[in-house]
């Protein structure tokens, strides 16, 4: 049963059972509403941040997609997916740093020079 098609079910039933508890004529508990609070519980510890008739479902849905979310990381961890991504990230946030390192530099020499002062020389270290 493809996972869209189970959700859809879930908020559907999620909506009936709110209509109950809500006043006449209000629609109850959309699909994207449903979606947008499990998604929101999977950011929370698998809890919905509402209390009211459908955060059982919404809990219930978010540990299930939780689970989902955690084997498809697990699998991608131990495929390296994400290895030469990481690689990438670390050599141009190096390069960055090594840029600003640069910049400020120049900006210290440039301040030195322009106040007429000069740093007195520092005695080399003992091994």
């Amino acid at each position: 049963m493809p996972l869209a098609r189970t959700a859809s079910g879930l908020a559907y039933e999620v909506g009936q059972a709110a209509k109950g508890l809500i006043a006449r004529g209000d629609p109850g508990l959309s699909f994207n509403a449903f979606r947008l609070r499990v998604a929101k519980a999977l950011n929370n510890g698998y809890t919905d941040e509402l209390t009211d008739a459908a955060t059982p479902f919404i809990n219930r849905e978010a540990k299930a997609q939780g689970a989902f979310y955690s084997k498809t990381c697990d699998l991608a961890v131990e495929h390296k997916v994400f290895d030469e991504a990481y690689e990438k990230a670390g050599d141009l946030a190096q390069s960055e740093l090594v840029a600003l390192k640069k910049e400020a530099d120049d900006v210290a020499r440039r301040s030195r020079s322009r106040s007429g002062t000069r740093r007195a020389p520092v005695p080399p270290r003992k091994p």
